[in-house]
């Protein structure tokens, strides 16, 4: 049985080895965290580009659409409804 450490550590460093058996065992939350630092990068990439260059889909533009909707919906049926009205 072996217990992995709390941290992640590097491409570097070396695999956690079992007490019984004395093999490595693969620590697969280091592909996990790679993957994550991926696409943390690309999003900043995305980021930095102008509007003008950024591609969206129809299906982002229509989610971002219906976040604003249903915000301006909200705001309004609470400017309408009194404070104290037990529904």
């Amino acid at each position: 049985m072996v217990v992995l450490p709390a941290v992640i550590g590097d491409e570097d460093a070396p695999l956690p080895i079992c007490g019984t058996c004395g093999s490595e065992v693969p620590d697969h939350r280091r592909e996990a965290a790679r993957e994550a630092a991926t696409a943390a990068a690309e999003a900043e990439a995305a980021a930095q580009l102008p509007i003008e260059e950024r591609r969206y889909t129809r299906g982002s533009l229509f989610g971002a659409l219906r976040d604003t909707v249903a915000e301006k919906g909200i705001a309004a049926i609470n400017k309408r409804t009194p404070p104290n009205f037990l529904g």
